[in-house]
């Protein structure tokens, strides 16, 4: 498999060519102003966490979960701000390894509150376990 990207510019936002697909990494003036509509209603709504205080929050966050290729709802409930950043949840982190590499075995090993050590096992033959 090749690791080499292409990258074009279509409608002032530029895409690159990814497993999958193309993918368009900078939103372009369309797509911005359907994030922010979202974003908008979304907070009018009253069903976002209470950690989204801003149509600019949300529709950021929006579009982080566009970049992951998960539904902005999703995004809305697994994607926090921490130190002004946003960060997925541990159970959005599962899935998207999960997704991405199928077969992925994933071993909680401890989880008390003030550590935690999980196993990773890929699936490819001679693989070996990574715990973490």
């Amino acid at each position: 498999m090749s690791t080499q990207l292409q990258t074009t510019q279509q409608n002032t936002g530029i895409t690159v060519q990814a497993q999958g697909g193309m993918v368009n990494y900078f939103p372009t003036a369309s797509d911005w102003q359907m994030l922010w509509s979202i974003g908008q209603t979304a907070l009018k709504s009253g069903l976002l966490p209470s950690g989204i205080k801003s149509p600019e929050a949300a529709a950021i966050i929006a579009l982080k979960a566009r970049e992951l290729g998960i539904p902005v709802m999703m995004g809305f409930s697994h994607i926090h701000v921490i130190s002004g950043k946003p960060t997925m949840s541990a159970e959005l982190m599962q899935a998207l390894a999960r997704r991405n590499v199928p077969g992925l075995l994933i071993n909680i090993i401890e989880s008390t509150p003030k550590s935690a050590s999980v196993e990773f096992v890929r699936p490819e033959k001679g693989s070996r376990p990574y715990v973490s």
